[in-house]
């Protein structure tokens, strides 16, 4: 999860990582202003807790994206290598293993959506 500000100079977003599940927890842990620098013009911006909003990373959507392909993958391997022990074994590993990847690839986009929504919904 990525959070992410509007810099009052230039009109840009600034993105930042931080690893609070609500605005509460922010600013519990970083105050009720948030100070940094803009990386696009070098202001300074000073922002409210409730100025700050999430979105869901890309970078570990991709890498996680990978890695169900890669899982995929394997698994073909695996059932072809079933399918020449014997049929009936190499069609339930057929139906069975590719549901793995895809079962966890689906639940980390679950949580990730869920801990978006759940620091957007929230004002302090």
């Amino acid at each position: 999860m990525n959070l992410y500000l509007n810099c009052h100079h230039c009109d840009k977003e600034h993105n930042f990582r931080k690893y609070y599940l609500t605005r509460v927890e922010f600013k519990m842990h970083e105050g009720e202003v948030y100070k940094t620098n803009c990386k696009h013009c070098g202001g300074v911006l000073y922002r409210n807790v409730n100025d700050i909003y999430a979105k869901e990373s890309k970078v570990v959507t991709a890498v996680v994206s990978i890695l169900t392909l890669v899982a995929l993958m394997f698994s073909i391997i695996v059932i072809i290598g079933y399918f020449k022990i014997g049929p009936k074994i190499g069609m339930y590993t057929a139906v069975g293993l590719p549901l793995v990847p895809g079962i966890a690839y689906s639940i980390y986009k679950r949580d990730e959506r869920r801990r978006v929504n759940s620091f957007n919904r929230h004002r302090v």
